[in-house]
């Protein structure tokens, strides 16, 4: 049985895609970094005849706070970078979730033209 502390994150995942624009890095009135990231994955398989099909990208949101936030601006990550994040679904107080996460990979990063 999960207590109420268990039902604040959701499920662990990882999302590999590219930036769909530059991070959003603001800061909290406690002086908090969040970082808002775009990332855009798309999903590959095999048809019926065996060859290689792409399905459409799936866009994430996700948060970034403290340590992970303080990083991503330090990195200066730009839209087009590919990455790996680490994140969980959270639920907050007010019953909406998102994606939160707790650490990134820099896989490549592409220069803006």
């Amino acid at each position: 049985m999960y207590s109420k502390a268990d039902s604040k994150s959701l499920a662990p995942m990882i999302v590999r895609g590219q930036l769909a624009q530059d991070p959003d890095i603001r800061y909290t009135p406690a002086g908090v970094p969040v970082a808002k990231l775009l990332l855009l994955s798309t999903r590959f398989y095999r048809d019926k005849c065996g060859d290689l099909a792409e399905l459409p990208p799936e866009k994430f949101t996700i948060l970034a706070r403290r340590e992970v936030a303080e990083r991503i601006r330090e990195v200066r990550l730009r839209a087009g970078a590919a990455l790996r994040i680490e994140c969980v679904w959270q639920q907050n107080e007010s019953a909406s979730r998102a994606l939160v996460a707790s650490d990134f990979q820099i896989c490549a990063v592409v220069e803006a033209t």
